[in-house]
Parts: structure tokens; sequence; C-alpha cells
């Protein structure tokens, strides 16, 4: 399967940080994952053809000449409520919604799904040495 690319660029760490915690838990091996915080870096950058899957980006990085980049989808994190630049094919998300919600707006809207980690078969025992005391209600309830 191959690995999506996402890219999240803002200048305020303090969104970025959790963000990419929320992604590398979400996604783990199945992600590859660029954090770009310094502006300079970021017009360098993107000054040559950039590739991913999902650019997330904050409002001041953000220019119009990134839609011409070959990124499937884009997100700008904006500091109003409603965003403005949805007729352009750019999703806005408000900034300081949870980090839980960006996550999941993102991988819903970006076409992936929530990947969680394999979950192991657990086995409960139910059992007590006298009866009539609901082991078997509880058993079924489980």
């Amino acid at each position: 399967m191959r690995r999506a690319g996402v890219v999240l660029a803002d200048t305020d760490e303090t969104i970025i940080a959790p963000l990419e915690i929320k992604f590398l838990e979400g996604m783990g091996e199945d992600i590859d994952l660029r954090v770009i915080t310094d502006t300079g870096y970021f017009r360098d950058c993107f000054s040559r053809p950039q590739d991913a899957d999902i650019l997330v980006i904050g409002e001041e990085l953000y220019y119009p000449e990134l839609q011409k980049q070959n990124f499937r989808n884009i997100f700008v994190l904006t500091e109003k409520m409603t965003g403005d630049l949805s007729e352009r094919g750019v999703t806005c998300i408000f900034k300081y919604a949870s980090i839980r919600e960006i996550y999941s707006r993102v991988i819903a809207e970006g076409g992936f799904e929530k990947r969680d980690k394999a979950r192991t078969t657990q086995i409960v025992l139910v059992c007590s040495a006298s009866g009539g005391v609901g082991k078997t209600t509880l058993a079924l309830g489980m």
C-alpha cells in the first residue's frame, strides 16, 4: 500500500506540533509527513514543483499559485470561522478548532479512512464460585 504524502505548513508551532503528533498517532507507518514552520524555507521549497496528497497550510503562507502544485487536497487553516477560499477548490478549516476535529476533517475530506491500530483479540473470563450471581447475564451482556 502506498504511503500518504502530507505536508503541514504553518508558522504557528502551537498548532502544527500537536497536529503532527495526531497524524503520526493516527496513520503511523502509512504516512510520509513533512512539517514546515519557517517562511523562508517554505517559499524556497515551493518555488519548485511539489507532490503530496494533502497540504495543510496556514492562511499567512497560502497563495493561489499553490494550486498549480501537484496536491490532491489543500486545507487552509484560517482564523475566521467561515472561509472565503472555497470557490478556488480549497477547503478552509478554523485554525483554533480542536486538533482532533482538524485531523478528522482532513482525513475524511482528503479521502483517507481512519486507520486504527490493529486490535488484538481479548479474552475475558467471567467466573464465580457460587451460582446465581449473574455470570451468564454478564457474559451475554459483554
